[in-house]
């Protein structure tokens, strides 16, 4: 594999994914080894994320998550991990479906951080949003990029 001049930043970005998906798996963790109850870790992440416990997400974080199914959070728990870590491996190997996967993923989270910014506007949600929309742009760089190098190199075929 040649280190092409966005290798570095593609495996930053899965390292960045596996941190998250790393993070669902200790919270699972400490959630079924009872460590944790479901309503004490949404909780613990609307206060990391600063969060208003009374906002709206805030309150789909304590009101709904915390409230499900314990079948279900395991579900939605481990669909999260195979999407973060498919989407590191993806990353980290320079496969094309894992530069799609990572746009995708990024772009969900997109409309939310625009409506709590404006809700409540603070510069670590401009930071947040900043962040997402970097990734976003480096990864159609990308994505653009290796699909002209693929075109001109069919051309010459």
């Amino acid at each position: 594999m040649s280190l092409r001049r966005w290798s570095l930043g593609l495996r930053a970005i899965a390292i960045f994914e596996l941190i998250k998906g790393g993070a669902v798996l200790v919270a699972f963790i400490m959630v079924a080894s009872g460590h944790w109850t479901m309503p004490s870790l949404m909780e613990r992440i609307t206060h990391y994320l600063h969060l208003k416990q009374d906002g709206p997400i805030g309150q789909f974080f304590n009101g709904t998550i915390a409230h499900l199914e314990p079948g279900v959070l395991v579900w939605l728990a481990f669909a999260y991990m195979a999407v973060r870590f498919t989407e590191a491996y993806g990353l980290w190997r320079e496969r094309h479906w894992g530069e799609w996967l990572a746009v995708f993923s990024s772009g969900l989270y997109v409309p939310a951080e625009i409506y709590e910014l404006f809700l409540h506007f603070s510069m670590r949600k401009v930071g947040v949003l900043m962040v997402n929309v970097i990734i976003i742009a480096f990864l159609g760089w990308v994505l653009w990029n290796t699909r002209s190098g693929m075109r001109s190199r069919n051309a010459s075929d």
